[in-house]
């Protein structure tokens, strides 16, 4: 049932596009909308171009708490073809100490050619009796995984320069 809901929803993607003027788009779906701690939930993510160029993309994956705290934020790149769609379902376990109430989940896709799409999903976690465990915050542990679970790989961030803006004149003029 789960994998027909995977299919069901890329080709929905694919075949009713959001906006007809974007190439890039972007959905997920998290099921059920009620989940347990320590249980798992299922996800289902979907990214494609109908453009006709290839596209560096930008992914952006959020999660915000009873909708007014923003517990993190995911940045990623990828690269799609002309055509090409992306489709992934995996189970995401919850972590035990992840805080109990709503949640939204946004994902944002920008496209190099200017285009972009976003596609949010509503989640609800409650109480369940496990042991919690240490290692930073549950949210974040969450959020990551997630970010693998969809396939992108999380942005690295500029390099800086170490030298002086002198330095940079001489050795490029």
């Amino acid at each position: 049932m789960r994998r027909f809901a995977a299919c069901l929803l890329l080709a929905a993607a694919v075949t009713f596009p959001a906006r007809s003027q974007a190439a890039v788009h972007v959905r997920v779906l998290l099921s059920p909308d009620t989940l347990a701690t320590c249980s798992a939930a299922h996800l289902s993510s979907a990214l494609w171009n109908d453009g006709r160029d290839t596209l560096d993309v930008r992914v952006t994956l959020s999660l915000v708490f009873r909708d007014s705290i923003p517990l993190g934020t995911l940045l990623a790149r990828t690269r799609l073809l002309p055509g090409q769609a992306r489709g992934r379902e995996t189970d995401l376990p919850v972590p035990a100490g992840m805080p109990l109430g709503s949640y939204a989940l946004t994902v944002r896709a920008l496209g190099s050619d200017g285009s972009s799409d976003v596609n949010h999903d509503t989640f609800v976690v409650v109480d369940a009796t496990c042991p919690v465990t240490s290692g930073g915050s549950a949210s974040t542990q969450w959020l990551s995984a997630l970010g693998a679970a969809v396939g992108v790989a999380p942005d690295s961030p500029t390099p800086t320069v170490s030298q002086t803006w002198g330095q940079l004149k001489l050795r490029y003029h």
